[in-house]
């Protein structure tokens, strides 16, 4: 039998993300959508900066400026809900992020569910918007191994 805790984890972070952000975009005409999936190493965890790299469809690197913590009891232990921004920033442009993240133990692991939207891009990525969700687990060492998946798009009058 699965365990449900994923499953749970997942409609917890859904609750906070739609209760402390509210970010939308409307935009009229065509939207066109780029699919990307990969991997995103997390090379340190703070309670002020996130710094990773992206592999994969997207490749470069990601900085997000941690800007609230919460940490929330459970009978698995401590859940930490982080709120930020940064920059992902590739050969070809950036993106800027709006970031809402849950680090969450389950059976003496810790993991980590993420949700970044993408707006106000330069270079190539000029008038693009989107969003990436991350998951994965994160290490004692206080990086993380995840993989991403999401879309990055553009609209056309």
């Amino acid at each position: 039998m699965r365990s449900p805790m994923p499953r749970i984890a997942a409609t917890l972070l859904c609750l906070l993300t739609l209760a402390l952000s509210s970010t939308a975009r409307a935009q009229s005409g065509t939207v066109s959508c780029d699919l990307v999936q990969g991997d995103l190493a997390i090379s340190s965890i703070s309670d002020t900066e996130i710094d990773g790299t992206l592999s994969g469809d997207v490749e470069g690197s990601l900085v997000i400026t941690v800007d609230h913590v919460a940490i929330f009891p459970t009978p698995f232990g401590p859940v930490k809900y982080i709120a930020g921004h940064g920059t992902l920033t590739t050969a070809d442009g950036t993106l800027a992020t709006h970031d809402r993240i849950v680090i969450f133990p389950y059976q003496g692991h810790h993991y980590w569910l993420g949700r970044h939207l993408l707006n106000n891009g330069t270079g190539v990525y000029a008038d693009h918007f989107g969003r990436l969700r991350s998951h994965g687990e994160v290490n004692a060492d206080h990086t993380a191994d995840l993989h991403y998946r999401g879309a990055i798009c553009t609209a056309t009058p």
